[in-house]
């Protein structure tokens, strides 16, 4: 399956804070990744990106950029049903979707996922996102 995201550097600090809202290590895991950069048109840059480099046969793990994404942490919850994120997690996904200009796709499905319930800290992947950009400026 095809997924678009975008990267965000956060300090070490803000970075265990989302970790912790969003259920790391019970619900969720830390899963290394190697994102493919493209620049989005809101089409499907993303996707003619990823044909092109697979045509090159160029896709493997030496190419992209090194990142961390959260994963469901069992096995037999990423096969089943999906966890879904809290509805602040899920705000920064869309905003991101619709501001790097992602697939129009990928945009549309985000859209279409129900927000899951959180206990503490709901609303802090918006605020720590607010404060990694004040940061970066």
């Amino acid at each position: 399956e095809l997924v678009h995201g975008v990267l965000y550097k956060l300090t070490e600090e803000d970075f265990s804070s989302v970790c912790s809202t969003e259920g790391v290590p019970f619900a969720y895991s830390l899963h290394r990744c190697r994102p493919i950069p493209y620049t989005g048109d809101g089409k499907r840059a993303g996707e003619e990106s990823l044909r092109k480099l697979d045509d090159l046969s160029m896709v493997s793990n030496e190419f992209g950029v090194s990142a961390f994404t959260l994963r469901a942490a069992r096995k037999n919850w990423r096969e089943g049903k999906d966890i879904p994120p809290s509805q602040s997690y899920l705000n920064v996904l869309i905003r991101g979707a619709k501001e790097f200009a992602l697939d129009g796709s990928y945009l549309e499905k985000l859209q279409q996922i129900e927000a899951g319930r959180t206990f503490p800290g709901n609303g802090l992947a918006e605020e720590l996102l607010r404060r990694a950009e004040t940061r970066s400026i």
